[in-house]
C-alpha cells in the first residue's frame, strides 16, 4: 500500500468480502477494543488503536482528518478518504 494510500479490511465473520482483505473475525456489535499491531520481529507494538461503542447499521468509525484526527462515527466511504 502506497504512502497515503487505502486499505479495506472486511472484519464481519461471513469470509465473503468481494474485495480487500478478510479478517478471520468480526467486530462485537456491543463495542470493544481495535488495535493495529506492529510485526512480531517488533514486538508487537500497539500502532494505533481506538475503543468503539455499541455499533449501529450502516455507521463506520474513522478519523477526520484521516490519521490525525479523533475517531468519530461517519458515513462509510470504503477506499477514499473519510468525509465529517
Amino acid at each position: 500500500m502506497p504512502a497515503g494510500g487505502f486499505l479495506l479490511v472486511w472484519a464481519d465473520g461471513s469470509g465473503n468480502a468481494e474485495e480487500g482483505l478478510h479478517a478471520g473475525f468480526k467486530l462485537a456489535k456491543d463495542g470493544e477494543w481495535l488495535m493495529l499491531l506492529d510485526r512480531d520481529d517488533r514486538g508487537n507494538a500497539i500502532l494505533d488503536s481506538v475503543k468503539f461503542g455499541e455499533q449501529m447499521p450502516d455507521v463506520s468509525t474513522g478519523r477526520v482528518p484521516d490519521g490525525a484526527g479523533v475517531f468519530r462515527p461517519m458515513a462509510g466511504t470504503p477506499g477514499k478518504p473519510n468525509r465529517p
